[in-house]
């Protein structure tokens, strides 16, 4: 019987489809593999301090100091969340912070943070951004 091999083929084709595709890659564009020094790093040590102000029209504004220890300048990215006592958070705002020079520090604002609670306790992601 025949039905065999047109099953088969139809396998096989199938199977063969999407070869050389990442999830989610509909393909032609850039081919470049991504290495680890094309991504942001998490970098909680560039994180000096923070203060969380207090909730004005159920948002808040976060502040913060960012210290680069290296000896090149550096771009951040800080995301900052609030309500986050019961492991929730209600929403983020993000801020891209520098260049910062080496060795040096830098103030941010992160305005607009959502919150829904009278004394939120917030936090901040920090990433430094691949050069």
């Amino acid at each position: 019987m025949h039905v065999r091999p047109l099953l088969l083929a139809a396998v096989l084709a199938l199977g063969t489809a999407g070869c050389g595709l990442v999830p989610g890659d509909l393909g032609g564009g850039d081919d470049t593999p991504v290495t680890p020094a094309d991504q942001a790093s998490p970098v909680p040590e560039a994180l000096v301090s923070m203060t969380c102000g207090a909730p004005q029209s159920g948002v808040v504004v976060v502040r913060g100091v960012l210290s680069n220890a290296g000896s090149k300048a550096a771009r951040y990215q800080v995301t900052a969340f609030a309500d986050v006592a019961d492991g929730q958070s209600r929403g983020s705002r993000v801020v891209t912070v520098g260049p910062v020079a080496g060795g040096a520090t830098a103030e941010f604002t992160i305005e607009g943070v959502p919150t829904t609670v009278a004394q939120p306790e917030c936090r901040a992601q920090v990433l430094k951004l691949p050069e």
